[in-house]
């Protein structure tokens, strides 16, 4: 699942807009895909912090956070809560900004070692995870 540098980045995208739009409209068959791609992302980089850390571009592919956070929050699967555990602990590995903890500790994000800029959606990710 890891042929391009940025190929999560765009699993979270579509990801996410299915979820949206169950959210919006209820509708079965898009919280059916958003599933679909979660077991996959679960599938592919599950229980092993190296994987989609060895993708390259961490700080956009560890973007999935935030829509497997999102997909665990409606269907309660534990697969996914444990996909979100192993997402952050890739997050923590430099060149990974490391919000989460920095940030216990005080350092605002202009002061982590990424860009703050580029991985908002990073941020957003702990919301859906806290």
């Amino acid at each position: 699942m890891c042929t391009r540098e940025h190929m999560q980045w765009g699993h979270y995208h579509i990801m996410l807009s299915a979820l949206l739009w169950h959210g919006a409209s209820s509708d079965a068959a898009a919280l059916a895909f958003a599933e679909r791609i979660g077991g996959a992302l679960v599938k592919a980089f599950g229980g092993d912090p190296q994987k989609l850390y060895d993708c390259g571009a961490l700080e956009q592919n560890c973007a999935i956070l935030h829509s497997v956070a999102l997909l665990y929050s409606v269907n309660q699967d534990p697969t996914l809560l444990a996909l979100c555990n192993t997402i952050l602990a890739e997050w923590q590995m430099a060149p990974g900004g490391d919000y989460m903890r920095n940030a216990l500790k005080g350092q605002v994000g202009a002061r982590c070692p990424v860009s703050f800029h580029s991985s908002v959606v990073l941020v957003l990710s702990l919301c859906a995870v806290i």
